[in-house]
């Protein structure tokens, strides 16, 4: 198993990332840094994302992941019915409206 620490921090800065670690290159535990961490081919190999708790450092890259993977695939998320309801109703939703371009 292999465990790369993409942000530990509650801030971020140049030097500084928000809460993110990837298990083997395709499971996300927390969503704080991963698309400021992972060019776009690593981010479509994501499987899954492991949400700890709803927290903004370490859900704030969720609305950005599926703008960069819109229309090439889906990434299960997993959470607590609690913090998925929050992330839902707060981060995900429809009165926020996203253009895009594929890459």
């Amino acid at each position: 198993m292999e465990i790369r620490i993409l942000g530990a921090h509650n801030s971020e800065s140049a030097n500084t990332r928000l809460v993110s670690l990837l298990v083997d290159q395709v499971l996300a535990i927390d969503a704080g840094s991963i698309t400021s961490s992972l060019h776009f081919a690593q981010q479509r190999e994501l499987k899954a994302v492991f949400l700890t708790h709803h927290h903004f450092d370490h859900v704030r890259d969720l609305p950005i992941l599926g703008l960069n993977l819109y229309a090439q695939r889906t990434v299960e998320v997993y959470a607590l019915q609690s913090a998925l309801n929050i992330v839902s109703s707060c981060l995900l939703t429809d009165k926020m409206s996203l253009s895009h371009k594929p890459l």
